[in-house]
């Protein structure tokens, strides 16, 4: 029999601060690994600090992309004019005899893909933790499904509530969970996941140096917060070239249709609460570099939050959020608060989901959000049918009159 092993993948830095809570809260005496998962810049700032926490034994991280033909049209999009074709097309070469080569070979796929100070044994595990529809989790769960492993889906946001699957269509033996009472399946599956105890100092001090918080302790009470969605205006690009859009480039163009469509809700959301006589915070999107979006609201000395990168989980956890309206279209962080303080929480929460099928929404999502305000049964939760109804409700928890 295999000795004890646990391996966490992280894709999001949610999936990171879960990670470290049930590692730390959960699972403190069994050897543990972690791949640092993620598809952005920052990736190798976080491994260092993982790797410096001292909380996982090996630590692996995603190697940079290549700059291949999909990231040259994406670069030309952006107006770059120093990208590289002829890099871009050695590249390409590279990565598509890579992928015929290594096509049945999980393991050298993975070698591509990783890169760490010391080589995982992927075949030592006793238990894979995460959730998420990409390479690295594929060809991972290829090399431990029929072996003695263990496959667990850890939350994620709100994906882990609608489908318990770790990827795809795989499902997994455990489904962690903070309120397994909100899941949309049944289940017999579900772990639940302890609160965490804004108390326990030395968790605190290993997410903020892993998250490189640094802001100190603050109280944020009496305010309307917005949480940004990521979505941005319909780029230059594809309303300079209507024809070219909507033919050639077509399934790009409607997905910037829609994600144009909730950036212009969610601006028409935003300016019915600056009118308000309370002060604003922005939380922006942890993938939100685009500050140019709100100059409007920056004119209106509303404070948007420094260090937009760091998660609202890590905020949560150092700070003491009270009395506030948090208003948002559909997203993880709405749960946060909630979730973090074990259900003490006396915030307001306006829920906007009106034009969620022009959104994209779906009504699973919708619904989901629903079931959070019956199983709160504290009135706090708002789910106003439309931008009238939204302006009403914000006047009144704001202590407007009309």
């Amino acid at each position: 029999m295999k000795k004890e092993r646990l391996l966490f993948i992280c894709s999001t830095k949610y999936l990171l601060f879960n990670a470290i809570h049930v590692r730390m809260h959960m699972f403190p005496n069994i050897p543990a690994d972690i791949i640092v998962d993620f598809r952005t810049e920052e990736t190798m700032e976080y491994y260092q600090r993982v790797r410096e926490s001292g909380l996982f034994e090996k630590v692996a991280y995603l190697r940079p992309k290549i700059f291949d033909l999909h990231e040259y049209i994406r670069a030309r999009r952006k107006g770059d004019q120093n990208a590289s074709f002829k890099r871009c097309l050695k590249n390409t070469y590279i990565k598509l005899y890579k992928k015929y080569k290594n096509e049945n070979n999980p393991i050298a796929k993975l070698n591509d893909l990783l890169a760490a100070e010391e080589d995982l044994d992927f075949y030592a595990y006793t238990g894979v933790f995460g959730q998420g529809n990409n390479e690295t989790v594929r060809n991972i769960l290829k090399i431990v499904r029929g072996q003695d492993c263990e496959i667990n889906t850890l939350e994620e946001g709100d994906s882990t509530y609608i489908n318990g699957c770790i990827c795809d269509m795989v499902e997994s033996h455990n489904i962690y969970v903070y309120k397994p009472e909100l899941i949309a399946y049944a289940s017999d599956k579900l772990k639940r996941i302890p609160p965490v105890d804004k108390d326990d100092e030395i968790f605190i001090r290993k997410v903020n140096h892993i998250f490189n918080y640094k802001q100190g302790r603050r109280e944020i009470s009496n305010k309307i917060i917005l949480f940004d969605t990521y979505a941005e205006p319909m780029p230059d690009f594809y309303r300079d070239h209507k024809i070219l859009s909507r033919t050639l480039l077509r399934n790009a163009y409607k997905k910037h249709k829609v994600e144009n469509a909730l950036y212009e809700m969610q601006r028409n959301v935003y300016r019915a609460a600056v009118d308000c006589e309370r002060d604003v915070l922005i939380k922006l999107h942890p993938s939100n570099k685009r500050l140019d979006v709100y100059k409007e609201f920056r004119e209106k000395n509303v404070e948007i939050m420094a260090s937009p990168q760091i998660p609202w989980e890590v905020f949560c956890l150092n700070n003491s959020i009270a009395h506030n309206v948090f208003v948002a279209t559909i997203t993880a962080a709405l749960k946060s608060n909630y979730f973090i303080s074990g259900g003490n929480d006396d915030n307001k929460y306006v829920v906007v989901t009106f034009d969620f099928e022009e959104m994209r929404m779906s009504a699973t999502l919708v619904n989901l959000y629903k079931r959070l305000g019956q199983m709160r049964n504290d009135g706090n939760m708002y789910y106003p049918s439309d931008i009238n109804e939204y302006k009403n409700v914000i006047k009144s928890l704001t202590g407007q009159s009309d």
